[in-house]
């Protein structure tokens, strides 16, 4: 069995990095071509065809790693898409892993505008894949409210394919020059969805031993701008520190170092961050969002703030300052284990080979 897997894969993003761990684990079961969507952003609907053409060939499986923003932007990112489904083979099985499932909303003119597009480009993607691939039961659920036939749909959450390297937490903290502080670090793409002006705010009436550790890059320097005048104007910036971007030998130094993770997020459909900071078995105080309720009330693996409520926020963080060993060890592993490269590689070669996928994962 051949699989052709669409996917970015030589620029800095979390679906190219995701796939590259993916295909590493499914090349042990399957052969696995690789075909690159090298520059997303073109303006060239011909680009997009060809993509298509180059998927089709020699494979018994079209494998697509989806991102609205891999299929041109035009005003509304995933333009092309329409024309890249539209050439595909429909003698292969095609598969769409949805990372994004958004909310379908119609507030706002931007929101009616959204929808009218979605409207227009969805379709090609659910009516031309034979599975559409989603990473949680919410999102599955807003693909059935948008009349996707739920036989269609399978469910499986991300694979974990990090392998922890926990070090001393006091050495750690040591080589970041943080020696004795508490460290709440927030990890990934800084981006306003994420919240990190509710954890900047937090900063202000916590104590002053602790220390909000920002890794990672940013695709808006004005928004880390914006960021950095709100904690001088809070009276913070000497405990918040912008680690910036990151080389993958660092993070079991930043990880081991950290005491709790903050994911104060807006918006989110799924997170490989969460799975990277609970594999190095770091507490978790999230935003009250479905997405975290759901992990809380099903795993206790971590803890959630009533949604956009600093007074909750602070509270949660406080409890794990004081008591950054509690976490339900066992919620935990039952997590990891399901999300283990070799539950979800077996899982998606059960696809490939037609098996069942009304069922979830779980």
């Amino acid at each position: 069995m051949k699989v052709n897997m669409v996917t970015p894969w030589n620029f800095v993003c979390g679906n190219a990095d995701y796939a590259k761990k993916l295909v590493r684990e499914l090349k042990k079961w399957v052969r696995v071509g690789i075909i690159e969507i090298e520059r997303p952003n073109i303006r060239n609907p011909l680009f997009f065809r060809e993509l298509a053409i180059r998927a089709n060939k020699n494979c018994n499986v079209i494998h697509v790693q989806h991102g609205y923003a891999l299929f041109g932007n035009m005003g509304f990112s995933g333009i092309y898409g329409p024309i890249f489904y539209s050439s595909l083979d429909k003698r292969k099985m095609i598969i769409t892993t949805l990372h994004d499932v958004e909310d379908y909303t119609k507030s706002g003119w931007i929101g009616k505008l959204r929808v009218v597009f979605r409207d227009i480009i969805d379709p090609f993607i659910f009516n031309k894949s034979n599975i559409i691939h989603v990473h949680s039961k919410i999102a599955r659920n807003k693909l059935i409210q948008r009349g996707v036939d739920p036989r269609k749909i399978a469910v499986s959450p991300l694979g974990i394919f990090v392998k922890p390297k926990i070090l001393s937490k006091n050495l750690s903290k040591k080589k970041l020059g943080l020696s004795g502080k508490i460290v709440i670090i927030l990890l990934g793409f800084v981006h306003m969805n994420k919240g990190y002006d509710l954890a900047i705010r937090a900063m202000k009436k916590l104590d002053k031993k602790v220390v909000l550790l920002i890794v990672g890059k940013s695709k808006n320097d004005n928004y880390v701008k914006s960021l950095i005048t709100l904690c001088k104007k809070l009276g913070v910036e000497n405990r918040v520190i912008f680690y910036g971007e990151f080389r993958g030998d660092e993070i079991p130094i930043i990880l081991s170092a950290t005491d709790v993770a903050l994911m104060p997020y807006r918006k989110i459909s799924q997170s490989s961050v969460l799975d990277t900071v609970l594999s190095y078995m770091i507490p978790v105080v999230a935003n009250g969002l479905d997405f975290f309720k759901n992990i809380e009330k099903e795993y206790g693996c971590l803890f959630t703030f009533k949604k956009n409520d600093m007074r909750s926020l602070c509270n949660k963080l406080n409890i794990l300052i004081k008591k950054p060993k509690i976490i339900d060890k066992s919620g935990l592993e039952k997590y990891l284990s399901e999300r283990s490269p070799e539950n979800i590689t077996k899982f998606l070669v059960n696809l490939y080979k037609g098996g069942k996928n009304e069922n979830s994962y779980n």
